[in-house]
């Protein structure tokens, strides 16, 4: 009895260390089974308890090993095992498990315990973040971490970005005071809607669609009134036999209109092909070729039957030409002396008949010059184009508001521009592009007045210049001063305007005399009144 307990306890010593619990689990019950058939076990048996958590597979062994030398000791701990084996390989996993967790259980309390003790004796506790969910990925553990990482980089440098950018603005409104009221875009305002192209082939596509969903509607509307629908055939059924071709019938015989000529090979060339070809290589070509027999031989016959073989009669190109014309030279005419021209009836209307076809020619030509100069497309507009036109010419039609000359009044920021960038930015009308090469003459000569004043200050003599009499007048007026002419009329030209002036600031007192809401007016800004006063003062 003693022996099946030993082998069992060397196939466990064999065991040790597997993880393999069915195995063991068939080992123990075997066991137990043959320990349950013996008598004397249950009768010398001894109280023994096995913690479940201590007790192992390799532990029972060693203690059956070593009760070897009793056969009722071995039996009585082997018994005691078989009394803890279960029913199933279930319940002992389970209890494997439990006993894994409870040794994790206590090291991780061990380890507490320690840190506890070691964190006694420091006085200071520094901060430490978390580790963070992205930064500890790893390409194996997260395929998408580099490019997940980028992208919040990148939001982070926006962030960034907006808030410096938030703070610089915030922190240039800190000395603005005052913050323009900025209206509403009006509706009656045009807007660029694209180019004209498109906007006519949108229009065009959109009334097409409009066209089918009518003609959609008006046959579901026919077809909602009828009662009887017909039951027709479908046309994948029908439609594929019209298309196919029909097959033409095989000929019985083939019909071959081409008969060609062959030619009968004399024997000769048969037999002088047979020597060449049995005449080795190397001597062929080394030895010196006779009169030729081999390669005439060799040359294919032509039957002189053939069209294209046939010699055809030899014409020099211009012959023709020549045979018909009159100036072809003849056999009694010396040659280098041409025939001298003579005048005829025929020869004369033949040269009026040039003449006219030269002269229509060069009409026909003028007239087809003509047709393509004048324009052959006409293109059309439609009735929406038109609509559209019409909607809008009195928005372009109408005159733009003034803008009142108080406007800039209430603007702290008075730019200072210089006399070059005035004359660059300043604005020309149409008379003043006309003047400007007298204006410049005007700079011309005021400059070399300058010049002149300047080199005659060292000059003492000062001669004495008689004025002009004002009763008297020279020949034709041409010696009159114009410059109290010109005085004049600008002195009419500023009292009309100041009478003007007048009249409308009085009409406007009249206007506004029952107005109880006085809107507030913003004067012209300095650099437009400096530009307008320019513009008025401008000597020519």
């Amino acid at each position: 009895m003693s022996s099946p307990i030993v082998r069992v306890a060397w196939e466990l010593s064999d065991m040790n260390g597997t993880r393999d619990s069915e195995q063991i689990y068939a080992k123990l019950r075997s066991l137990h089974q043959f320990l349950s058939s013996g008598e004397e076990i249950s009768n010398r048996a001894q109280p023994t308890s096995l913690s479940r958590s201590s007790t192992t597979p390799h532990r029972l062994q060693r203690e059956a090993v070593s009760d070897m030398p009793s056969h009722f000791s071995s039996t009585l701990s082997l018994s005691s095992l078989a009394g803890d084996v279960p029913s199933s390989p279930l319940p002992f996993t389970q209890n494997a498990a439990r006993r894994v967790e409870e040794k994790a259980v206590r090291r991780s309390k061990l380890i507490n315990t320690v840190r506890a003790s070691e964190l006694q004796e420091c006085t200071f506790s520094p901060k430490v973040s978390a580790p963070s969910a992205i930064n500890g990925t790893t390409l194996v553990d997260d395929p998408e971490a580099v490019y997940k990482r980028s992208q919040q980089w990148e939001k982070d440098v926006a962030r960034r970005r907006e808030k410096t950018k938030e703070e610089l603005t915030h922190k240039e409104m800190e000395e603005c005071h005052f913050q323009p009221r900025i209206s509403a875009r009006p509706r009656n305002v045009s807007a660029r809607r694209g180019r004209p192209e498109d906007r006519l082939a949108d229009a065009a596509q959109q009334k097409e669609r409009h066209l089918a969903q009518l003609k959609r509607d008006a046959a579901a509307q026919e077809m909602a009134e009828c009662t009887f629908r017909p039951r027709t055939v479908g046309t994948a059924h029908v439609a594929p036999r019209y298309m196919q071709g029909k097959r033409k019938p095989a000929q019985t015989q083939p019909d071959f209109d081409f008969q060609p000529t062959l030619t009968a090979r004399p024997r000769s060339v048969g037999r002088r092909l047979g020597r060449y070809l049995d005449t080795p290589a190397h001597e062929r070509l080394s030895r010196v070729t006779g009169a030729g027999e081999e390669q005439e031989a060799m040359l294919p016959v032509f039957s002189l039957k053939s069209p294209l073989v046939a010699p055809q009669p030899t014409v020099i190109p211009g012959s023709d030409f020549l045979a018909k014309s009159k100036l072809a030279p003849s056999p009694e005419e010396p040659k280098g002396e041409k025939p001298k021209p003579v005048s005829t009836p025929q020869s004369m209307a033949r040269f009026l008949a040039r003449q006219e076809r030269t002269v229509a020619q060069r009409e026909q030509s003028r007239q087809k010059l003509e047709q393509l100069a004048e324009p052959s497309f006409c293109p059309t507009i439609n009735a929406t184009s038109q609509r559209l036109a019409q909607g809008v010419a009195p928005i372009h039609k109408r005159p733009r508001r003034p803008v009142p000359r108080d406007a800039g009044r209430d603007f702290p920021f008075k730019p200072t521009i210089n006399e070059k960038s005035a004359k660059m930015g300043r604005a020309r009308s149409p008379s003043e592009m006309v003047t400007d090469g007298e204006r410049r003459l005007v700079d011309v000569r005021r400059l070399a007045t300058l010049l002149d004043r300047k080199t005659q200050i060292d000059c003492t003599f000062a001669p004495t210049i008689c004025a002009t009499a004002q009763n008297s007048r020279g020949r034709l007026g041409v010696d009159l001063d114009t410059q109290e002419y010109i005085a004049d009329l600008r002195a009419r030209s500023q009292a009309k305007e100041r009478r003007a002036e007048i009249a409308r600031l009085r009409r406007e007192a009249d206007e506004t005399a029952g107005c109880t809401f006085k809107p507030v007016v913003r004067d012209v800004p300095s650099f437009i009144k400096a530009i307008t006063e320019k513009r008025k003062h401008l000597v020519l």
